[in-house]
């Protein structure tokens, strides 16, 4: 026996089933939100700012902790001179 083929007209009379509504998850999603509402709908609270400690005095290395000022320096630097350089024979020429 061969398989019986559905006319073309059967196939038109079948129908979707109309929506009723809205669907039962919606309705426990609803239902939900009522008894559980949220006090921040948003997905995540805004954010705090961090209160930073105050930052220590700079550290100055003329004072001293009992705050009794330096002299001037005594050992100063000499003026910038350039290298030496060295010839073949050995002897050091500016």
């Amino acid at each position: 026996m061969s398989p019986r083929h559905p006319s073309p007209g059967e196939k038109a009379a079948k129908k979707t089933t109309a929506k009723r509504g809205p669907s039962m998850d919606r309705n426990r999603h609803l239902e939900d939100a009522r008894h559980h509402p949220l006090d921040n709908p948003l997905p995540h609270p805004p954010h705090k700012t961090l209160k930073k400690p105050a930052l220590p005095k700079k550290h100055t290395p003329h004072t001293r902790a009992h705050e009794e000022a330096l002299g001037p320096h005594t050992g100063k630097p000499g003026p910038i001179s350039p290298p030496k350089r060295v010839s073949r024979t050995g002897t050091k020429t500016t």
